[in-house]
């Protein structure tokens, strides 16, 4: 039976492409490892004096922490004598202090479900249980396969996990006293992909803002379809008096310009509005998935100074425990309270270029989660 007081084993993030469906059947990714690594990770296990399985535990927690943006990771380890939980913490530190959280953690088994599988048998069968997401396989000479559920990753993206595997299986035989933290595990084809052609092309900027330019699409064209989600349809003139309605509470709930406000919503209709009116208000808006990690939710609030909130359904319990964690006060308003709000008008707070528009937290693939700073003119960019 499962522990009840131990922790539960890390989700991987759903890496599918949105609106396929897609049957949750395993398949394969091979990656071979090069000899002189191979060689030089059996060297540094015997200088560091642990068993080489411990190195290739020390990955896979850098891995999962890197795509999951969580330090305290829990993942599975599956020998010919039996599967096993094990937890850890991803600290700053070098790569010889990873290890050495993963050896102990290697020591301290425990029994759960867990998503992720390090496969260090010597045999193979190439199945997933139903509970198992992805599970990485080394051969004896440290060839990996990767055998993932396809409604969780997609070919790409489990190419993408191995060659984070062998980037992090490299720099911790280059060098295990490096700040594992030091370098990205991302490729120099993808981080040229990231900065470069994500891009779009160069286009010169209206002088108005976002908020400005919105105001005077519904103006001009309020009967228009602004959005839709499913079957629902909202014209320009209704998103405009629902963000609207949301921005007055907002500012009759206290909150000043620049104060950061987490959105926690599911991607509907309800989520457009609250961004917008975060926007009209003069707030920054910070986005909030409901299928997060509460602890991880907590750390934004605190690290952002977060003081407002708006949710759902969807994401109300989650945004509780996050309060709560986090130890600060977050006035907290549901989306369809706000809407109910008398005034519809705008509320008419300028903001300026130079003023924050939002934050958003990185992936941190190079260390902790960073809070990345957009204001209104450079929004504009990604618009």
């Amino acid at each position: 039976m499962s522990d009840p007081h131990r922790p539960t084993g890390t989700r991987l993030p759903r890496w599918t492409i949105v609106g396929a469906v897609v049957e949750p059947r395993s398949a394969q990714h091979r990656r071979t490892v090069p000899p002189g690594l191979q060689a030089a990770l059996c060297g540094r296990a015997d200088e560091l004096g642990v068993d080489l399985a411990a190195l290739l535990f020390a990955v896979q927690l850098k891995v999962l922490s890197a795509v999951t943006s969580e330090r305290s990771i829990v993942t599975g380890r599956r020998t010919n004598t039996g599967r096993s939980a094990h937890a850890a913490t991803v600290s700053d530190g070098s790569w010889r202090d990873l290890v050495a959280e993963a050896a102990r953690a290697l020591a301290d088994p425990f029994v759960a479900p867990t998503e992720t599988l390090l496969d260090l048998r010597t045999g193979r069968d190439g199945a997933l249980d139903p509970a198992t997401a992805a599970a990485l396989h080394y051969d004896a000479d440290l060839t990996m396969t990767l055998t993932y559920r396809q409604d969780v990753l997609t070919l790409e993206h489990a190419e993408r996990l191995t060659g984070y595997h062998l980037t992090a299986l490299e720099l911790l035989a280059a060098d295990p006293g490096a700040d594992h933290h030091g370098r990205s595990l991302l490729s120099a084809e993808e981080l040229a992909f990231q900065r470069d052609s994500l891009c779009g092309p160069h286009r010169p900027l209206p002088d108005a803002l976002f908020v400005e330019l919105f105001e005077e699409q519904a103006r001009r064209s309020p009967g228009a379809v602004a959005a839709a989600h499913g079957t629902r349809r909202w014209t320009y003139r209704e998103l405009d008096e629902k963000s609207n309605r949301i921005a007055h509470a907002l500012l009759d709930d206290g909150l000043d310009t620049e104060d950061v406000v987490a959105v926690v919503t599911d991607r509907t209709l309800d989520w457009l509005a609250a961004t917008l009116g975060v926007l009209k208000a003069g707030g920054v808006y910070l986005p909030v998935r409901p299928d997060f990690p509460a602890a991880r939710v907590a750390d934004q609030l605190r690290r952002s100074a977060c003081r407002h909130a708006l949710t759902d359904p969807s994401g109300r319990e989650l945004l509780t425990s996050a309060v709560a964690l986090s130890g600060q006060e977050c006035r907290t308003l549901l989306v369809e309270d706000a809407c109910r709000t008398a005034r519809t008008g705008s509320p008419g707070r300028r903001c300026e270029p130079g003023q924050l528009a939002y934050i958003y937290f990185t992936s941190g693939s190079t260390g902790a989660p960073k809070g990345a700073m957009c204001e209104h003119a450079g929004m504009l960019n990604h618009l």
